[in-house]
C-alpha cells in the first residue's frame, strides 16, 4: 500500500513531568529521524496515522484534541471542532466508510468526517 520504509513515532514526556509534543518520521527504515512537530500545539501526542487512502494525510491524536497535516506533516491543522477537549489514545480510518475512528481517554469513541480533509488534499483547498 504505502512506502514500507516508512515509520512514524510519538512519545510523551509524563515520566519526567515534560508536556511537550513529540512526532517523529523515518523515511529510510529508521536510519535517520526528522520532527513532525512544526506547527502542533506544545502539549503530548499519543498516536499518529497515516490515511490508507492517501499517505500524504496524517492525522493525530493529542492530550486535547485531534489534527491532520495533508503534506506528510509539514503544516498541522485542527480538525474536529465538536470533539470534547480529552486526551486521544486512538485513531483509525474506516476502510469502508472514510470515516476517522477516535478512541479517547474515559469518554468514548468518537467518529469524524474526514472527506473535507480527503479533498484538501486532492485539490489543496484550506480544510474547514
Amino acid at each position: 500500500q504505502h512506502d514500507e520504509a516508512t515509520v512514524y513515532v510519538t512519545m510523551t514526556g509524563y515520566r519526567f513531568d515534560e508536556f511537550d509534543a513529540y512526532v517523529y518520521v523515518s523515511r529510510d527504515y529508521g536510519a535517520t529521524w526528522t520532527s513532525l512537530v512544526n506547527n502542533l500545539p506544545a502539549e503530548p501526542i499519543n498516536v499518529i496515522g497515516e490515511d490508507p487512502a492517501n499517505s500524504n494525510i496524517l492525522y493525530i491524536g493529542t492530550d486535547t484534541g485531534v489534527f491532520a497535516s495533508v503534506d506528510r506533516g509539514l503544516t498541522w491543522q485542527a480538525l474536529c471542532d465538536g470533539l470534547p477537549t480529552i486526551p486521544i489514545y486512538d485513531l483509525v480510518v474506516h476502510p469502508r466508510d472514510g470515516e476517522l475512528v477516535i478512541g479517547t481517554h474515559g469518554r468514548s469513541v468518537f467518529v469524524a468526517d474526514i472527506s473535507a480533509v480527503r479533498r484538501q488534499a486532492s485539490q489543496g483547498a484550506p480544510v474547514r
